[in-house]
């Protein structure tokens, strides 16, 4: 989304609410949650006028479902009750430059207990300069034993959860990228179990299923993980995806 038509959203979001107008920096959390809410629930359209000059802001890519993944990361941020996790959920949407928890000091039982772990998170940014250009659409096939229960796009439809011991195999569903291109994927553990097991991962990664785009990881252990996927030519990224994988 080009800043012009992020700048017109918001105003929309601001100027037919008093209370939004109103509200203070101390509620940025919400106003956030709202503005996603917003977002997700508008109606399709190919523009809008912008803001005094009442030029066309053309919308080149529908941006209803990364609004809706955002909303249901923010809800989780604002229900979160510790720091750590709420401030790991605020990066997963606005990046890397969201500052992180101050401490991972931890009290269980009356008794404090300091949680050493690596972050080795790698971002994109930092090895490829970002120029979208088109649309990619990322999915899981999910099997246990060797037989396909379901695919990762309907267990988040129905609000449901990964089961552990599971094997996952993250696919490009659809991309409208002209070939040839490469493709890097990024796998993140999020939470305490992660943390705990010193396996919070986030390194830009190749594919590894043979002669595929394809990557294939497992369901190991509880969490509220991610996995992205970016479509790299003429050393930029021309498209990425983002999937939420939760597993209980």
């Amino acid at each position: 989304m080009g800043g012009l038509l992020l700048d017109t959203l918001a105003y929309n979001f601001m100027k037919d609410d008093e209370d939004v107008a109103r509200t203070s920096l101390s509620h940025f959390d919400e106003l956030c949650r709202d503005f996603f809410e917003f977002l997700m629930n508008e109606p399709a359209r190919d523009h809008y006028q912008a803001l005094g000059s009442g030029q066309d802001v053309k919308v080149k890519k529908k941006f209803h479902s990364k609004a809706k993944d955002a909303y249901t990361i923010a809800c989780d941020a604002i229900s979160a009750t510790d720091e750590e996790d709420r401030h790991d959920k605020w990066r997963d949407i606005f990046g890397k430059n969201f500052p992180k928890a101050e401490s991972t000091t931890t009290n269980k039982s009356s008794n404090c207990r300091v949680v050493h772990f690596d972050d080795n998170e790698q971002f994109i940014e930092d090895i490829y300069s970002i120029n979208i250009q088109g649309s990619l659409k990322i999915d899981c096939e999910i099997k246990s034993n060797g037989f396909r229960e379901k695919f990762l796009s309907q267990i988040l439809r129905e609000h449901l959860h990964i089961g552990r011991i599971r094997s996952l195999d993250f696919f490009i569903e659809k991309c409208d990228i002209e070939e040839p291109f490469n493709v890097r994927w990024k796998v993140r553990n999020v939470g305490a179990e992660a943390k705990r097991r010193n396996c919070l991962r986030g390194e830009i990664l190749y594919p590894n299923i043979r002669n595929s785009t394809s990557r294939h990881e497992t369901a190991d252990f509880t969490g509220p993980h991610y996995v992205e996927c970016y479509i790299i030519k003429n050393g930029y990224v021309v498209a990425r995806d983002r999937i939420n994988v939760p597993i209980l």
